[in-house]
């Protein structure tokens, strides 16, 4: 007789071979946090991280530090992976820094701006962001899965690391 049961790590891995790729940079500096405000197309209008797909020749970091020079004009020079999070179609890798090389700039498609911890605006974010977001700002790691119908949240799950 044949075992058909999966462990979720060894579906994650096979989930994480067809879905996409994408990454998440927040800057963290005294109290404050670095977003940018989508100005095209997907995310457009919500405050978030810098980030995007990765390339099939680069590595996560690789992906990640590209596109926020991209984006925002500067490479970080400290990032450090604090989160995954797995959505229908596409996994996200969420990195932070605290310091960087080279001039914050607004660019075509995202405009960057520093928000106070305490206060980050989570009107204008991604539904499920209030939920992750606290981790990140309290220096923890997470796993996570956010389940969506349409722009709605119906599940989340997350797994803080040890």
């Amino acid at each position: 007789m044949i075992d058909m049961q999966l462990s979720i790590q060894g579906i994650l891995e096979m989930s994480n071979q067809t879905k996409k790729q994408t990454s998440i940079i927040i800057g963290l500096k005294d109290n404050k946090v670095l977003l940018g405000m989508k100005k095209r197309g997907f995310g457009e209008g919500y405050w978030n991280g810098f980030g995007g797909k990765r390339n099939k020749s680069e590595t996560m970091t690789e992906a990640a530090l590209r596109e926020i020079e991209e984006e925002a004009g500067i490479i970080p020079t400290d990032l450090k992976e604090v989160g995954i999070i797995e959505f229908d179609t596409f996994t996200t890798h969420i990195y932070t820094f605290s310091n960087y090389e080279g001039k914050l700039t607004e660019s075509e498609e995202m405009k960057p701006k520093w928000f106070n911890n305490n206060s980050l605006p989570y009107d204008k974010m991604w539904e499920g962001d209030n939920i992750w977001f606290p981790l990140v700002l309290d220096g923890k790691c997470f796993d996570a899965e956010f389940i969506f119908e349409g722009k709605n949240l119906t599940e989340c799950h997350i797994k803080v690391r040890k």
